[in-house]
């Protein structure tokens, strides 16, 4: 076995100690392991990619795990977890342009990705772009007729945002009897 061939199969298994470790919760640990994948291969943008999932679990810092997310992308232009992963993290942050960057740049690389769909209609919603999640609810729902769970949680949000125009726009005008007296007799809210 060559060095290169050993050092390949030492990164697996700090790879796959890490994987182990996170999944179990333990996210320091992984973190040691996935530093040290990147001790033998700094270009090695899996590595990256699980020290971005320990640093967002710990809650070390969402930047710093987008900056992660960064440098993997940066490695592998094609690596669309690591977008989906800093599009996450862009939401928590607030940069829901950024987010929704990025879920666009997973469905132009794989446009049955129907989670995409999802984290960007909720950015299109937080950011009141209602067509523009409507569509994308839509997309979900043409896609993949079983996932009713993520289909309802966006009409969901929907249904909220538009619960919140309805009582505005009756608060707005006090003497809008009619608007009222639907909200009154509809149980749709």
């Amino acid at each position: 076995m060559s060095n290169i061939e050993s050092e390949n199969s030492l990164i697996q298994v700090f790879m796959e100690q890490g994987q182990n470790l996170y999944d179990a919760g333990n996210y320091e640990k992984a973190l040691q392991e996935f530093e040290m994948a990147l001790s033998f291969d700094s270009q090695y943008a899996p590595a990256y990619f699980g020290r971005a999932r320990c640093y967002f679990q710990l809650d070390e810092d969402e930047k710093r795990a987008a900056d992660e997310y960064s440098k993997a992308i940066e490695l592998d232009p094609n690596y669309i977890d690591a977008y989906l992963e800093r599009s996450r993290c862009y939401s928590h942050l607030g940069l829901l342009e950024r987010a929704i960057q990025d879920t666009t740049k997973v469905i132009e690389l794989n446009p049955h990705c129907g989670l995409a769909y999802g984290l960007r209609s909720s950015c299109f919603i937080a950011l009141d772009r209602l067509a523009e999640a409507t569509s994308d609810i839509k997309l979900i729902q043409k896609m993949d007729p079983q996932n009713v769970e993520q289909y309802y949680a966006q009409q969901g949000w929907l249904l909220f945002r538009a619960k919140k125009d309805f009582e505005k726009a009756a608060s707005l005008n006090p003497d809008f009897r009619s608007v009222a007296q639907q909200k009154s007799k509809s149980n749709f809210f």
